[in-house]
């Protein structure tokens, strides 16, 4: 068990400037789509899902004023700014299931990407995207460490 002066004894410049570590934000949206796959020939029915996605960031900068990687609120604007595109649209319509199949999957991906190149103007890695197809299925794309 630690003693009290040494429990409270914290490297802040390491929390401020990790050299070993990074942050993780983690934020989760929800949008919902229609699609129709192809599984074995067969094209499927025309369904809707209500995904749920989870966008996993890293950083080892903080801004220095607020002390935080990225606010909650710029993040929200930017996965609307995405994801506005796919809300209560068909998928197979959409530009990439021209040469896709619009799978979770293949979604996943292609959201993923689509976060990256926004991201990567604000000094924040994408480090992962879950997609929820519903409560109990999804699928992560992530960048492999």
């Amino acid at each position: 068990m630690l003693a009290v002066d040494d429990f409270w004894n914290i490297d802040s410049e390491e929390i401020l400037h990790p050299r070993e570590h990074a942050f993780e934000v983690v934020f989760d949206t929800f949008f919902i789509s229609r699609h129709s796959v192809t599984m074995n020939g067969r094209r499927g029915d025309e369904h809707v899902h209500s995904y749920r996605i989870q966008i996993r960031c890293r950083s080892t900068n903080l801004d220095s004023t607020n002390q935080m990687v990225v606010g909650f609120t710029h993040l929200r604007e930017i996965a609307h700014e995405v994801l506005s595109r796919y809300n209560n649209r068909l998928l197979n319509e959409l530009p990439p299931f021209r040469n896709l199949e619009p799978t979770t999957e293949v979604l996943s991906g292609v959201l993923f990407h689509q976060l990256e190149r926004i991201l990567a103007s604000n000094e924040i890695e994408l480090m992962g995207v879950t997609l929820w197809e519903s409560p109990d299925e999804g699928i992560t794309y992530e960048k492999m460490v």
